[in-house]
């Protein structure tokens, strides 16, 4: 999986709560850096903020459902505004988390968009 976000402490956070569960993470702190790191693997899932400098969350779903329509995105986002969720949504995301989340549901929400038990 890809986790994108632009605040190192919040991926390193989000990162190891992940591998602590057994899964694969890897990080990037842009849309542009996870874009790249798309052309030398196709990861199973991408968790995606919102919110970044230069190519946003937003932008880069949209570049990811062309390229590859069926990976599922879960985005992430420290604003509750229904009208980012929604936008996320249309364009193709599988979830949407609002930051602060609790690791139970982030738990939930990565398993469900992996299609595993948990």
């Amino acid at each position: 999986m890809i986790l994108v976000n632009d605040e190192q402490d919040i991926l390193q956070v989000v990162a190891d709560r992940l591998e602590w569960l057994g899964l694969d993470v890897t990080m990037a702190t842009s849309g542009d850096e996870c874009l790249a790191r798309l052309a030398e693997c196709v990861p199973d899932l991408v968790l995606l903020d919102v919110q970044m400098p230069g190519t946003d969350g937003i932008e880069t779903l949209t570049i990811l459902q062309q390229e590859v329509p069926d990976l599922p995105v879960v985005m992430l986002s420290a604003s509750a505004h229904p009208g980012i969720a929604e936008r996320a949504l249309e364009l193709g995301a599988q979830d949407f988390l609002v930051k602060p989340f609790d690791p139970i549901l982030l738990k939930r929400t990565v398993f469900k968009a992996l299609g595993r038990e948990l």
